[in-house]
């Protein structure tokens, strides 16, 4: 039989027989399936642009790594954490403009000597880049932001909205 449709035992989950290979057909096996094939594609392509990994020997000052955060909604305004080991707050910029924030850094290496030789190079240093459109403007001049064991913490209060009454001619 070349392809042909029949039930596991208990007949609860479909399975696609293909030249006498059993596939399972649930959810969960189909999740782990692409996700071994997400790592094999990785392997066969360059991903150092999305992750921020290198080969050993690669230049670090080239790779712009991704910053992970999140962005919550409190009753004060915004509040974006982000993760930013390594970064100082002398190579840390953060900047609001309405309703952008752009967020930037800088991480060097952090050995403590001279490596005699290096195998892998997986944390990302280098540049680092973020700009986020909040869903609202805030006010720029009440933003403040803290650098904490790396983790980054950026409250932005929402703008009061300005009304004045409008003279109709």
């Amino acid at each position: 039989m070349l392809w042909g449709e029949v039930t596991d035992v208990v007949g609860l989950a479909p399975l696609l027989v293909m030249e006498e290979i059993v596939v399972d057909l649930n959810l969960a096996s189909i999740l782990r399936e692409i996700s071994m094939l997400q790592r094999r594609l990785y392997t066969l392509v360059d991903v150092s642009y999305a992750t921020g990994w290198k080969e050993a020997g690669a230049a670090a000052s080239t790779v712009q790594w991704n910053v992970p955060l999140d962005l919550i909604e409190d009753n004060q305004g915004y509040v974006l954490v982000a993760d930013m080991p390594g970064v100082n707050t002398d190579d840390l910029r953060v900047e609001v403009k309405g309703n952008k924030m752009l967020l930037s850094g800088m991480r060097g290496e952090t050995y403590e000597s001279e490596p005699q030789a290096v195998y892998r190079i997986e944390r990302p240093l280098g540049v680092c880049k973020r700009e986020i459109t909040l869903p609202e403007e805030v006010d720029a001049d009440s933003v403040e932001a803290t650098l904490d064991d790396g983790v980054l913490t950026v409250k932005m209060p929402l703008a009061r909205p300005r009304s004045r009454e409008i003279k109709v001619m």
